[in-house]
């Protein structure tokens, strides 16, 4: 799978590149989780978000996409 970044922008085609946020940083978390979570493996993930450099259309992708998982109980 190719990174985000790397494929073409979905509303024009055109390239899109990694950008940083200007304030705070947004954090994903499992919305259902267990009761108990000692122990057991990260439920949330950090993000990164793309823009296109020809229309300006921004996407947040997790990072670690796999956390977010709901556990099978």
């Amino acid at each position: 799978m190719h990174a985000p970044e790397l494929k073409p922008c979905p509303e024009c085609g055109g390239a899109r590149v990694r950008v940083s946020y200007s304030m705070g940083v947004i954090m994903l978390a499992q919305f259902k989780r267990s009761a108990s979570f000692l122990g057991k493996k990260s439920r949330t993930s950090s993000t990164q978000p793309v823009t296109c450099t020809s229309c300006g259309y921004t996407v947040v992708y997790a990072t670690e996409p796999n956390n977010l998982i709901p556990d099978n109980s």
